[in-house]
């Protein structure tokens, strides 16, 4: 009888382990290119993460933000997420093809690497859930936007538009 009360106790910590492990965004562990598939085969962009260990922002994001529930179950359910420190020597051509300049930095791409929004600094989670859904939204309007501009480039609107939706875009 003891044996088994152990054995109940023992299972009720490990799912509560489990479930208190998973209240997190899942970052993914795979090679950078490997994501890059997952992200074409399930038709969602990367949202990437990139920090420093020294960055105070990028903590208070690590410990506030990212463990609040409405972000990690949006970015979990929408994106294939990774995260990538700046100063780690693995990741020092990313951080090159990437340009980072400011910490933390969100960047959204696509399979294709095509980048969609940067949003760069502290933000609150509602910030970064609005943040994730125009990152969503561009991958549907902007390739629309561009079609617009490249059949009529002499249309100043077409032209603002598409220069805007860029520049938005990072």
């Amino acid at each position: 009888m003891k044996i088994s009360t152990n054995l109940y106790v023992l299972l009720a910590l490990l799912l509560c382990l489990n479930t208190i492990a998973q209240n997190k965004i899942n970052y993914e562990k795979e090679p950078f290119k490997d994501l890059l598939e997952k992200a074409k085969s399930q038709k969602k962009l990367v949202a990437i993460m990139f920090h420093a260990t020294w960055c105070e922002h990028c903590e208070k994001m690590k410990t506030e933000v990212i463990t609040d529930s409405t972000v990690y179950n949006y970015f979990n359910k929408n994106f294939i997420n990774a995260t990538y420190d700046v100063d780690a020597k693995e990741n020092k051509a990313l951080v090159a093809k990437y340009k980072i300049k400011g910490l933390p930095s969100f960047q959204f791409i696509d399979e294709n690497e095509n980048i969609f929004l940067i949003v760069n600094g502290e933000l609150t989670p509602k910030q970064l859930i609005q943040y994730g859904k125009l990152a969503e939204k561009s991958k549907v309007v902007l390739p629309q936007i561009k079609e617009q501009f490249y059949k009529d480039p002499s249309n100043s609107q077409n032209a603002l538009g598409y220069i805007t939706s860029l520049n938005t875009c990072g």
